[in-house]
Formats: structure tokens, sequence, C-alpha cells
């Protein structure tokens, strides 16, 4: 747990598991692999939906790249939480 100023959130527009950053998001923003997120939203069947995630770091994630849709865990975009 960190200052709450540190708190961000953002869209998960990329993500490559062999690339650094792994993941490219929407506010243009870099973290670190090691950075702490909180995922927040997951598409399932088709719909974005809230997801009671914890925070860990971006590197304990299940990130694996799709043709044509780079997902996490199963679910394509959605939301992140860095925790700071």
């Amino acid at each position: 747990s960190g200052d709450k100023r540190g708190l961000r959130t953002a869209t998960i527009l990329s993500v490559d598991p062999n690339r650094s950053p792994i993941l490219v998001l929407d506010n243009g923003e870099f973290l670190s692999n090691d950075a702490s997120v909180k995922r927040i939203k997951v598409r399932m069947d088709g719909s974005l939906r809230d997801h009671p995630g914890v925070f860990r770091p971006i590197e304990e994630f299940k990130l694996k790249c799709m043709t044509g849709t780079d997902v996490v865990s199963g679910g394509s975009g959605g939301g992140v939480t860095n925790g700071v």
C-alpha cells in the first residue's frame, strides 16, 4: 500500500509478455514489469464485467497474446489499476 495519489486507472490496449513494457495503456503511461496492478474488469461472454481482483505484480498474471486481439487471462481488453 502506498500513497493513494499514485493510483491510476487505464485500459489495456495490448499485451505482450515478451516485450517491455508488457502492457500498452490508453493513457500513454508505462508500467515496469514488476509494477503491481489490480484487474478491475474482465471480458466474459462478450461483455465487460467487474472483477474483484487484488494487487499483484504484472509478471504474476497469466498473460497471453492471440492473433488480432491481446488478452489478459482469457479476457480481451479491460481495466487495470496501478498500485504505486
